[in-house]
């Protein structure tokens, strides 16, 4: 890690602010959803962000006659709005830490705690908008309810056997093109792939009906990754989930993320930890340690607004899925 001052007994009454950057960034780095939805600040608790839901018209004026059409009266049209409501949840962990450990530097919190913490929050952050588990009761969108749901529901699909343009086992390459397509005659515009660990070598050998290549590799550090010209994300979280999907394309707009409280970290030198029945199980007093505390409350939604290319609901969505061989149906 780029930050490896170790955390002594003499530095435990402030968390230097480089190690709640250091788990933000690794969370982010690792998180599918941190990296590629649409971020907004949430000033309160709830956050209402209005979505087109109907589009207006426009008529001519058919008069018979220069003159009728001069006298016609111009009709009305409305366009309205619907809401899509942000409301964070807190996701939260307490860990117990021994002081000796530390103080004999057997243990460093940049270099073990950091990564850890990090990957913990930007999994549970996936796992709740991709597949909708574990997903808080306060977001919205209906319990057990992700990303990958929403593309079932709307049709928005393809597998290893859809047929796509005439070939009945489309390869990979022509899966996630096909994918693409269903959100772009949807009226939405894909800006962004995601795909299951090791998919860049699975394509290492695949070629476009032109010959060439749709996968580009990072042109430099820090950079990630292309299909088609469009970014193409990884998971290093552990969230992906092998047995629904290979895969995913999105109009990234629609997915929103609201951070109502970044990551907050602190050490306390005094305080229990009791379980569900209130029996305690750790004395940072007693016990010679400390307890590190982590949280931050974050919100997520998505919005799918009326477009000119399909205004039924039901059959719309700004995301599609590659589905695995043996997926199930949501």
């Amino acid at each position: 890690m780029a930050y490896s001052t170790k955390i002594n007994r003499s530095q435990y009454n402030e968390v230097p602010q480089e190690v709640t950057r250091e788990v933000i960034k690794v969370a982010t780095e690792q998180s599918t959803i941190l990296q590629m939805a649409r971020r907004v600040n949430m000033p309160s608790h709830t956050v209402v962000m209005p979505v087109e839901a109907t589009r207006p018209s426009a008529y001519w004026l058919n008069g018979a006659t220069r003159a009728e059409e001069d006298d016609a009266f111009k009709q009305t049209t409305t366009m309205t709005w619907s809401g899509v409501d942000l409301v964070a949840a807190e996701l939260a962990v307490l860990v117990p830490l021994d002081d000796n450990l530390i103080e004999d530097q057997l243990f460093s919190i940049a270099e073990q705690l950091i990564p850890a913490l990090g990957e913990a929050f930007g999994r549970k952050i996936d796992d709740a908008a991709l597949w909708g588990d574990d997903k808080p009761s306060l977001w919205s969108g209906g319990a057990g309810v992700g990303l990958y749901d929403l593309a079932v529901s709307a049709g928005n699909v393809v597998g290893p056997g859809t047929t796509i343009e005439g070939v009945a086992s489309p390869d990979l390459v022509a899966q996630f093109g096909e994918a693409a397509r269903l959100v772009a005659v949807d009226g939405f515009s894909p800006n962004g792939f995601v795909a299951q660990p090791g998919f860049a070598w699975r394509l290492r050998n695949m070629r476009t009906s032109t010959g060439e290549s749709p996968y580009a590799p990072p042109l430099s550090a820090g950079q990630p990754a292309t299909l088609y010209g469009e970014p193409l994300v990884t998971p290093r979280n552990g969230t992906w989930d092998n047995t629904r999907a290979v895969g995913m394309v999105a109009d990234w707009r629609y997915a929103i993320v609201g951070i109502r409280t970044d990551m907050e970290i602190k050490l306390f030198d005094q305080g229990t930890i009791t379980d569900g029945a209130g029996n305690v199980t750790y004395s940072a007093v007693q016990q010679d340690g400390k307890i590190l505390r982590a949280k931050m409350r974050v919100a997520f939604a998505t919005a799918n607004p009326i477009t000119p290319l399909n205004t039924n609901g039901a059959t719309r969505s700004p995301f599609a899925f590659v589905t695995a061989a043996s997926a199930p149906s949501s």
